[in-house]
This record gives structure tokens, C-alpha cells and sequence, in this order.
């Protein structure tokens, strides 16, 4: 599918083969986000501006489902104000996609999750949205894991799970490595009852270590045996 791009001029003259640049890179965004509906381009010059580098402008706004992207550039160059606004746009289409695919969903009694590896830009700011993350910190997994272990903070077991498989690559690189050759798998953990206590277990198959772990009693409920 090709997204339908929209370019529209204000008080500039254009070459076509920049309009035809412009529609072949962002035509292809569904590619990495399949909710994009449209993507509109406005390309101006602002009048009465003394900076060179702020008089030419272009605006990339895409309209996903429900949601507006919307990035902004200026300079002296307007292939330059182009391409600068559209590699903020493809790490607002990062962004929105990570947000959404790693979205939780409670189906048939079954918490579901998506875990991303990804390696973050250099420019890349730790933020949090506010409701379901309220604060934000950058950490290894090493050091988050530890703190856990020694009760300076609280990871729930998917979380700490995956730390491990992380902290496995030592680096950046090394963990994409891994992750690129370690097979998919949908991890559906299932709960036994024996001898008055609940375990948790993982299938061999997800390539964590340390599948089995007893689960904290919980007052008032009712113990699950089976997957």
C-alpha cells in the first residue's frame, strides 16, 4: 500500500524532482507503522525573518489512526528543512509504534505484551508518558537488576526476565545480536499448585534461565493448576 501524500505550497516555487523526493520517502511510512492514513507536506517562506537559517520551512504532518504526527524544520536550504523534518518524523513513527505495539491487552484472563529491543539515538531523551510511566531513569540492566535483588526496587517478573536476556549481550550490540538470532516465540506461562504453593512456570522453548519460581501467596485467592 501507498500512502497518499499531500504537498502544498506557500510563497515558494518548488523543482519537481524535490516534490518527487519528498513523495517517495514518505509514501513508504506505512512500511513501519500500518495506522498512517495520509501524510501532508506544507512547504513555505516566511516573510520578514532576518535569520537565513529560519526562512524556509517545511512542515510534515501524518494523519494515523486517531492520531496526528506532526514535524516541523527550517534553514536556509529547503531540501535541508525536507530532509530534517523527515527524519523527525520517522522517530515520531518509531516512537508512536513502540508506544501502541507494546500496548497491553487482557484477553481471556492472560496479560498480553510485546517486548522491543532497539538501539536509541544519540539525541534520544528519557521521557515518560505521564499515566502509565511515571517517572523515568537510565539504567543497565545489570544495575537494575541488582537494585531489584537487593530490594531498592521492584520489577515485575516479565520485566526482570528480559533484563536477564539483555544483560546476556554486554552491549548495545551485543544484545541486538542475540535478540536477531534467538528465535520468536510467544511465552505463555502457565501456574501449578503443590504442596499448598503456587509456581510459576516458563516454557524451555523462551530461552530464559530459572523457569520455575514460586509465586507470593495472596490472601483470599483462589489457587490455578494448569496452563
Amino acid at each position: 500500500m501507498t500512502i497518499p501524500v499531500s504537498i502544498e505550497l506557500h510563497h515558494v516555487k518548488v523543482a519537481k524532482r524535490l516534490l518527487e523526493y519528498i513523495e517517495r520517502k514518505l509514501s513508504k511510512l506505512d512500511h513501519f507503522l500500518s495506522d498512517i492514513e495520509s501524510v501532508t507536506v506544507e512547504l513555505s517562506l516566511r516573510a520578514g525573518v532576518r535569520s537565513l537559517s529560519e526562512r524556509k520551512v517545511a512542515q510534515i504532518t501524518v494523519h494515523a489512526r486517531g492520531t496526528l504526527l506532526r514535524a516541523e524544520e527550517t534553514s536556509d536550504d529547503l531540501r535541508t528543512a525536507v530532509d530534517r523534518a523527515i527524519e523527525k518524523v520517522h522517530r515520531q513513527v518509531e516512537h508512536y509504534k513502540g508506544k501502541h505495539t507494546a500496548r497491553r491487552s487482557v484477553r481471556g484472563g492472560l496479560l498480553r505484551m510485546s517486548a522491543l529491543l532497539a538501539e536509541a539515538p544519540e539525541d534520544q531523551i528519557a521521557l515518560h508518558d505521564g499515566s502509565e510511566s511515571t517517572d523515568s531513569v537510565w539504567i543497565g540492566a545489570h544495575e537494575a537488576i541488582d537494585e531489584a535483588t537487593a530490594g531498592r526496587r521492584t520489577l515485575v517478573h516479565a520485566t526482570q526476565k528480559n533484563l536477564e536476556l539483555l544483560a546476556e549481550g554486554g552491549t548495545v550490540a551485543g544484545a541486538l545480536a542475540q535478540a536477531s538470532r534467538r528465535k520468536i516465540v510467544t511465552v505463555q506461562p502457565w501456574v501449578e499448585s503443590k504442596d499448598g504453593k503456587r509456581y510459576l512456570h516458563l516454557p524451555p522453548d523462551a530461552g530464559y534461565k530459572n523457569l520455575v519460581r514460586e509465586m507470593p501467596a495472596q490472601p483470599g485467592a483462589v489457587p490455578q493448576t494448569g496452563r
